[in-house]
């Protein structure tokens, strides 16, 4: 019998592959390995870079976030262009008063309301450090964590940041997000996006995060602890919005950005807005609502069991997904051009 088709030559020899064919193939597969692991390494570092740069630089951009810069840059502050920044605290005060003092350079952010819920008054040092006509101490009674979203007293601007005391926005960023904020008052406007999602059980929610995001496409929750919100949503989760909700937040010691989401989303049938942003989380593994270690504080599992029992309080699933995502025109790997012809358009060549 012969060998098999394509083993033999014409004369009936077997046929030799050239010496070392199989290796060059196998080196030609290596070399397009290896450049494909270089290119992303390279993109891993320039996103570890990028990253580096947010954390050590908190104001977000050095000089360039500086007051004189940004008034430089957009000119002088109009009055629709001031905002309220209301900082969410707890024991937590050097943390504090860096906050005081980062949000204190953005001049746009025209008053600062601390949300204080201890049991002691504020550090007199603290309420001396600060200018009193510009950051107010809010005093509570209780460490319940709906004091975030009680009305804030005079003076405040319609439009408020909620932020929590470990989070720190690039005044730049700031300026884009309330200018979001400014064309769509109805909406939350954020910079950290979340997901809810059909669980195993069909009539169960589960809360997922950013990665989940990302997969998807799509985002129904964004995170007041760094996010734009009208002050009448202030006024109706305090007043209005259903009280066993409110009790739910206290029981729990978790979910009232989730409850303001709810509330937000039944009331106007609308979608937040997620701004793209270089945030830098000081409290990551130990927020005012979380422990050192997420994984046994079961951080997750509480979410999800918060969005079950909000949409049975609320009566269903209010929230609403939505899919955009707004760039800041300062980020300098974005926004990108929607036609390869832009890249060379006619302003290229135009330097006056």
């Amino acid at each position: 019998a012969g060998a098999a088709a394509g083993d033999d030559d014409e004369g009936g020899k077997k046929a030799v592959r050239p010496p070392g064919s199989r290796w060059r193939t196998a080196l030609r597969r290596t070399r397009w390995l290896q450049c494909l692991l270089l290119l992303g390494c390279l993109a891993l570092s320039v996103n570890v870079v990028l990253l580096l740069g947010s954390v050590t630089d908190p104001a977000g951009g050095g000089s360039a976030d500086t007051a004189a810069a940004l008034l430089r840059d957009l000119g002088p502050a109009q009055p629709h262009e001031l905002f309220t920044v209301a900082v969410n605290t707890y024991k937590r005060p050097h943390m504090l008063r860096d906050a005081l003092q980062h949000y204190s350079r953005c001049p746009y952010a025209r008053y600062i309301h601390v949300v204080w819920s201890e049991p002691e008054p504020p550090p007199a040092e603290l309420v001396a450090s600060v200018d009193p006509d510009r950051v107010f101490f809010d005093v509570h009674p209780s460490d319940s964590l709906n004091n975030r979203f009680k009305p804030l007293p005079e003076p405040h601007t319609e439009g408020v940041l909620s932020v929590d005391d470990d989070m720190r926005v690039p005044c730049r960023e700031l300026y884009v997000a309330h200018e979001v904020w400014r064309g769509s008052e109805h909406a939350i406007v954020g910079y950290m996006p979340r997901i809810h999602v059909r669980g195993a059980a069909a009539d169960r929610w589960v809360y997922r995060c950013y990665w989940r995001v990302w997969w998807g496409a799509a985002y129904s929750i964004v995170l007041t602890k760094a996010a734009f919100l009208a002050h009448r949503w202030f006024e109706e989760y305090t007043s209005s919005m259903d009280a066993r909700v409110r009790e739910f937040v206290d029981s729990a010691g978790n979910c009232e950005d989730i409850a303001m989401q709810f509330l937000v989303a039944e009331r106007t049938g609308r979608p937040p807005i997620y701004v793209q942003g270089h945030l830098s989380d000081l409290g990551v593994f130990n927020g005012i609502s979380t422990n050192q270690n997420v994984v046994q504080a079961k951080h997750m599992d509480e979410r999800s069991h918060c969005l079950n029992e909000l949409a049975d309080l609320f009566g269903g699933m209010p929230l609403v997904k939505s899919h955009a995502v707004v760039a800041s025109p300062w980020d300098g790997w974005g926004p990108a051009p929607s036609t390869w012809f832009d890249y060379i358009s006619s302003d290229l060549w135009n330097f006056t």
